[in-house]
Order: C-alpha cells, then structure tokens, then sequence
C-alpha cells in the first residue's frame, strides 16, 4: 500500500477541499450531486468574528458552512489577481491566506445585503464586495 509523504498529503488535502468548495459554489450538492443554494447568512454564526456562507441542498440533509475568502479563492477574477502579481496561488494550501479562511466580512449594507473582504495580494490590499449569494459586485485596488 502507498502512502503519502507529509507534504503530498497537505498538496491533497488542499486540493481535494478547494475542489469540494468549487462544486458548492456552482451550485451542485458535493454529496449527493443535487442542487445546492448557497447564502451569506450573518444570523448563522457562531462565533462574534464569523459571516459564513451556509449552503443548502435540495435533496439530502447535507450543507455546507464555509467561510466567503474560501469561495472566492475559486473565482478566476480572484486567482487573476494573484497571477498578476506573480504569487503562486495554485500551489499554497488555501489555510495560509488569511483572508480565506479566518478573515470574516464586514457587513456594508444589510438590504440588500452587500458584504466586503479584504484580500492581500503581495503587498497590496484589496477590497471585494460581494452580494448575499458571493457573486462578486465590484473590486477597489
């Protein structure tokens, strides 16, 4: 039996959870295949630092909390970003941007909902707006 090295297993890991995050931001179940609605949702946090996304699934009793970096990571207008400024994106595991995983939004309007999130991009701050669904309203450099 094969086993993996330590750093084939966090290449993996990484992987495997940006690719199950893909599917979810398209809107398919990564369990059953089913449609899947996915939404900021303020009220579903559990902690005071957190907006997660919450996905739920038209079929089977599977959803998903995520937090919004982490379905922007998927987005080709985010990785453009980080290919522009030559940082290689692809090839970091997602934990290691902050903004991916641990940095929550902050609310700019609540009806309708618009949220932002700042990236870090080399030395350079960035700030993405997105609406209730994560579809991505405007950058500001």
């Amino acid at each position: 039996m094969d086993t993996y090295t330590l750093q084939e297993f966090v290449d993996a890991f990484s992987r495997r959870t940006r690719a199950y995050f893909r599917q979810a931001d398209d809107g398919i179940c990564p369990f059953c295949a089913h449609s899947l609605s996915t939404e900021i949702q303020p009220s579903a946090a559990t902690q005071a630092d957190e907006i997660p996304v919450v996905g739920n699934c038209s079929e089977c009793p599977a959803g998903i909390r995520a937090p919004v970096g982490l379905l922007l990571s998927n987005r080709p207008r985010i990785q453009s970003l980080f290919a522009d400024s030559e940082v290689a994106f692809r090839e970091t595991p997602f934990w290691e941007f902050e903004w991916c995983t641990f940095a929550a939004p902050t609310i700019q309007q609540t009806d309708p909902l618009v949220a932002s999130l700042t990236i870090e991009v080399a030395d350079t701050s960035v700030s993405v707006l997105v609406n209730s669904r994560v579809e991505i309203l405007e950058i500001q450099y």
